[in-house]
């Protein structure tokens, strides 16, 4: 069983996630903005993969990238998924970094 960390701010894509999540024998926590992900991450022990949407609360910040670069200055081996459905957000730059630590980059839409 994995220990997965959520960051979905869309309420009914987080639930669902933790429902796949739950039927596929793996614990969730889920968290709906960046800050609640850093206070979760930084303070509730281990963590095997990171799930995260790249845009939250329906904006272009790229919180999900802010998320990921904090995790990265602590851990960089820490396994993490990128969600998005603005792939072109992500500056070449961006995507460089998220490679070359081992992060993957997945589109939406998908289905599981």
């Amino acid at each position: 069983m994995a220990r997965i960390l959520l960051l979905e701010d869309d309420k009914r894509a987080r639930e669902t996630f933790v429902d796949a999540f739950k039927l596929m024998g793996h614990e969730s926590v889920a968290c709906a903005g960046v800050r609640d992900a850093i206070a979760e991450y930084d303070g509730n022990g281990r963590v095997d993969i990171i799930v995260s949407d790249l845009n939250l609360e329906n904006t272009r910040d790229k919180g999900g990238f802010r998320f990921f670069e904090h995790v990265d200055g602590k851990d960089p081996w820490q396994a993490f998924i990128m969600m998005t459905g603005n792939p072109e957000l992500l500056s070449d730059e961006e995507k460089k970094k998220l490679a070359g630590h081992g992060a993957v980059l997945l589109g939406k839409p998908f289905g599981f």
